[in-house]
């Protein structure tokens, strides 16, 4: 079969579709979506290379720079080029893909592991439609029977868009926590002393395993929803905080999936926790100065660029700055 002639209008609406639909779908999107698809078969081709499109630069965003043939400039972005593919298979698997957002059905069994390095971010697909988009130096290991979905968190931070299957319940359980989703979409942040729970569609419920495998969980957050973030310490008896994020908040939170790291008066030791996660030099708070860690600083800034909030401290906040190798020291000046 030829393939169709190029449709301007048909092409953008489909590249607009391929983020949509990356960024997540209500219902009532979706049903559009479907409607667009079926009202013409070059919707479904130009849709269809914009998602092989979109795997290619998908792998190639998890490549460290020096992996790639283009000269590196410090504090300029990276720009991406599409390069479009042959499009009778793309159409096919566009209409696979779209139909996998309802009824793309996985093996019963499926176990798979992965990791992102530090400074990059990682998309994971899995079999039924879902996504995983892991942060910086984090860690899943997969693991589908034909009862359910589960997803281990082992190190780090991941937003799940979680594919609609009622007959199969998603669970991602992270230190004997877990969250238990059918369809929707969420954050997962393990953190040393607590574990960090927001959602961004649908609805989710938080749970702590009993202390037995024979013993039923505990349900700490029965319903989660849009919006809302439960916070978890690990410490004995401590109680679990509810906190309702306004939008540009919950916007602020996921940040790290354009590699940028957002703060609104944020500890200092947290914002160096976050670059630390997405850079191999470190930086760290002198210990003859600890109240410097406790002070709260904001901004927007490029997880791979910790240097121009470096200088921020150094110009307007009172601070030292002490390189040595492998490591940036922060101190009070005296």
């Amino acid at each position: 079969m030829p393939p169709l002639p190029p449709n301007p209008d048909s092409a953008t609406t489909a590249a607009s579709w391929r983020s949509r639909v990356d960024s997540g779908l209500t219902p009532a999107e979706q049903d559009e979506f479907f409607a667009w698809l079926e009202a013409d078969p070059a919707h479904a081709e130009h849709f269809g290379e914009m998602d092989a499109t979109w795997e290619v630069l998908d792998r190639v965003g998890e490549l460290p720079p020096a992996s790639l043939a283009l000269p590196s400039r410090p504090g300029r972005a990276w720009y991406r080029h599409p390069a479009f593919l042959a499009s009778g298979l793309a159409a096919a698997a566009a209409i696979a893909f779209a139909a996998g957002l309802y009824f793309r059905a996985p093996p019963p069994e499926f176990i798979q592991s992965a990791q992102s390095e530090p400074g990059y971010p990682k998309r994971v697909n899995l079999p039924d439609g879902s996504v995983v988009r892991l942060n910086a130096a984090s860690e899943i290991a997969v693991r589908y029977t034909a009862a359910e979905r589960h997803v281990d968190l082992l190190r780090g931070q991941a937003h799940l868009q979680v594919a609609k299957n009622p007959d199969r319940p998603f669970v991602v359980s992270a230190a004997q926590l877990s969250v238990r989703a059918v369809g929707t979409a969420f954050s997962v942040s393990l953190r040393p002393e607590a574990l960090e729970v927001l959602v961004t569609e649908g609805k989710v419920s938080v749970n702590r395993a009993g202390p037995d495998a024979s013993s039923a969980p505990t349900t700490i957050v029965p319903i989660l929803e849009v919006g809302q973030k439960v916070e978890i310490p690990f410490a004995p008896a401590a109680p679990a905080t509810l906190l309702v994020l306004p939008p540009p908040e919950v916007a602020q939170a996921l940040a790290w999936q354009d590699r940028q790291l957002e703060f609104d008066s944020a500890p200092l030791s947290d914002i160096i926790a976050e670059f630390n996660r997405c850079n191999a030099h470190r930086i760290a708070v002198a210990p003859d100065s600890p109240g410097l860690a406790a002070r709260r600083f904001g901004g927007s800034f490029r997880a791979d660029d910790p240097e121009t909030f470096l200088r921020l401290l150094e110009t307007r906040a009172d601070v030292l700055i002490e390189e040595r190798a492998g490591e940036t020291v922060l101190r009070l000046k005296r």
